[in-house]
């Protein structure tokens, strides 16, 4: 599921509050496979088709790769596959409710095909096509003491949230024989190439 976005961009009333960058698939697939567990990954995270790939043949789209072949079957004959999931946007994993009344936009951009779909042949005729999206959140009642409380505040001033999260950016190296990779980092997230998770 988190492939057929290249990104995701909430905005809380107007104001963009999510990094404007196309990493979101990368993002959301280091974090599912590094900070989630087995039980996981063969449970809940199977309704957004996450199967781990066969070792060895990641980039196979015939038969070595047995996974492929599973989600392939999902979809034979252009069926129409359900799919739900988390959005792995930082405000999504706060630990804080939004105060009431506050407007939230959620914009999704799709990837291209040839990057969601993994087909053999140069030029598969293979299209995505999204039917439907909805987007489901919780409401929680607040005690009407915490409420007047807020009431009471938002009259002496605005709210400031602060809210932690990662940015996930590219980065790329020649590579040569005698290379050695470079650790970039910032507060201890590091990778040696491809895609790096910062903490801001």
């Amino acid at each position: 599921m988190h492939s057929l976005f290249s990104q995701v961009d909430v905005s809380l009333n107007g104001t963009l509050v999510t990094p404007s960058t196309n990493t979101y698939p990368y993002r959301a697939y280091i974090e599912i496979l590094l900070s989630l567990g087995a039980e996981a990954k063969h449970s809940q995270l199977t309704c957004v088709l996450w199967y781990k790939d066969t070792a060895d043949h990641m980039d196979a789209t015939d038969t070595a790769n047995e996974v492929l072949q599973k989600r392939q079957d999902y979809t034979v004959g252009s069926r129409v596959v359900d799919m739900m999931g988390r959005l792995h946007v930082d405000l999504f994993f706060q630990d804080r409710y939004l105060l009431n009344g506050v407007d939230i936009k959620v914009r999704l951009v799709q990837s291209k095909d040839t990057f969601a779909l993994m087909a053999g042949g140069s030029t598969p005729a293979y299209k995505i096509t999204i039917v439907e999206a909805a987007l489901f959140a919780r409401k929680a009642k607040l005690n009407p003491s915490v409420q007047m409380g807020h009431i009471k505040a938002l009259d002496r001033g605005t709210v400031n949230t602060r809210c932690v999260g990662l940015i996930a950016r590219y980065f790329s190296y020649r590579e040569e024989p005698c290379h050695t990779p470079t650790k970039i980092s910032t507060w201890g997230a590091a990778e040696e190439s491809g895609s790096v998770l910062y903490r801001q």
